[in-house]
C-alpha cells in the first residue's frame, strides 16, 4: 500500500506540474496577444503609407499635367506673337516673345527641379 506522505509529495508534485502548465499557456496566449496588435499595427500603417504614396503621386501627375498645359499655353503664344512679329509692330511683339520665353524657361526649371 502507498503511504499517505508520499501520496501528498505526488499530488504536490501534479499541481506544480498542473499550475506550471497554466502559467506558460497564459503567457503563451499574451504573447500572440501582443504579436497580432503589432501586426495589426503594421498593417495600418502599410494601409496609411499606401494611401499617402497614392495621394502625391496624383498631386505630382496633377501638377506635372498643369505644367504641361501652360508650356503649350505658352508655347501657342509664342507662336502667334512669332506671326504678328512677321506681320507688324515688332518692338512690342519681341518684348512680349520674349517675357513669355523667359517665363517657359522658369516652368522648365521649376519642373526639372520637381521631378528630381
Amino acid at each position: 500500500m502507498i503511504s499517505g506522505t508520499y501520496l501528498q509529495v505526488l499530488a504536490g508534485l501534479a499541481l506544480f506540474a498542473l499550475l506550471e502548465l497554466i502559467y506558460f499557456v497564459l503567457k503563451y496566449k499574451k504573447t500572440i496577444k501582443q504579436q497580432e496588435l503589432t501586426i495589426n499595427e503594421q498593417k495600418e500603417k502599410l494601409e496609411w503609407l499606401r494611401k499617402t504614396l497614392a495621394e502625391n503621386e496624383l498631386q505630382s501627375i496633377q501638377t506635372a499635367h498643369e505644367v504641361e498645359k501652360k508650356m503649350l499655353l505658352l508655347n501657342n503664344s509664342i507662336e502667334s506673337l512669332n506671326e504678328k512679329a512677321k506681320s507688324g509692330t515688332k518692338n512690342q511683339v519681341v518684348s512680349k516673345i520674349e517675357a513669355l520665353q523667359s517665363t517657359r524657361e522658369r516652368l522648365l526649371k521649376r519642373a526639372n527641379i520637381g521631378l528630381d
